[in-house]
């Protein structure tokens, strides 16, 4: 089990994955609207690392790149998993609640079978729900560590 306020060192890609995958088994889904997962952190942090190993925890076996020219990608999710669709958004170049009105995102958040993962969520926060969980990362000493903090578990 994650501890409540739990502070992680990755060294490798592969050891982000897993720990996205354990922290997605303490994930509750909500019931009257979608489960939101922010990232948090400067570039080469470890963001989409993080998605990726959040996704095979769902069981999604598909290549999963940022979404950052695209803004949004939508991933079905096997029958198994809690919820039914993974949506994964980048808001590197999103700066506005206008900028941001051009995608789905609210539509979406409506839906309590949505699993949204945000990376750059520090950008326009506010437009996150209270209760998202917000994940930051940031890089160690050396160029293969990732300090990984997760939120504390409700």
């Amino acid at each position: 089990m994650l501890a409540s306020k739990p502070t992680y060192r990755t060294t490798s890609p592969r050891q982000t994955r897993e720990l996205a995958k354990a922290f997605l088994r303490s994930v509750t889904p909500r019931h009257r609207h979608a489960t939101v997962i922010g990232l948090v952190g400067e570039l080469g942090a470890g963001k989409t690392t993080f998605v990726q190993g959040a996704a095979e925890g769902l069981g999604l076996r598909v290549r999963m790149p940022s979404p950052t020219f695209l803004i949004q990608r939508n991933y079905p999710l096997p029958r198994t998993a809690a919820f039914r669709t993974l949506y994964h958004f980048d808001w590197y170049r999103i700066h506005t609640k206008r900028e941001l009105d051009t995608t789905e995102f609210f539509r979406i958040l409506g839906s309590s079978h949505a699993m949204v993962l945000v990376e750059w969520a520090d950008r326009i926060k506010r437009y996150l729900p209270k209760d998202a969980y917000i994940i930051h990362l940031r890089h160690g000493k050396d160029s293969h560590e990732r300090i990984i903090k997760l939120p504390p578990m409700r």
